[in-house]
């Protein structure tokens, strides 16, 4: 079955050629880096976490899950959209429809 660990495992033995290794992360692939940094296998030398995803630090209830990005990142997004609305130059490009509305029929 697929977890976190099993990538991890399969990277360390197919993809590090038994050479030093630097791991990037950026997105979902953060969470696999973390869990790398967990298992400290001694072929990876260095990582580079480029996002905001994680699989530790933090209480299930405040967990920071990918699948609750929508409800965590709509404070961020409506505050933007207001922006937009309140810029008379971002607003201006957006007569017949506002930024918010233009968004919403593009995800339709």
């Amino acid at each position: 079955s697929f977890s976190v660990t099993t990538v991890a495992a399969t990277f360390m033995t197919k993809y590090t050629n038994g050479v030093d290794t630097i791991v990037y992360g950026v997105s979902y692939g953060t969470i696999f880096a973390e869990r790398l940094m967990h298992l400290a296998p001694p072929q990876v030398t260095g990582y580079v976490l480029d996002s905001v995803a994680a699989t530790s630090g933090a209480p299930d209830d405040k967990f920071f899950w990918i699948s609750r990005w929508d409800f965590n990142f709509h404070e961020v997004g409506d505050d933007f959209l207001s922006l937009c609305a309140s810029d008379s130059n971002c607003k201006s490009r957006f007569k017949s429809k506002s930024l918010n509305n233009t968004l919403q029929s593009i995800m339709k």
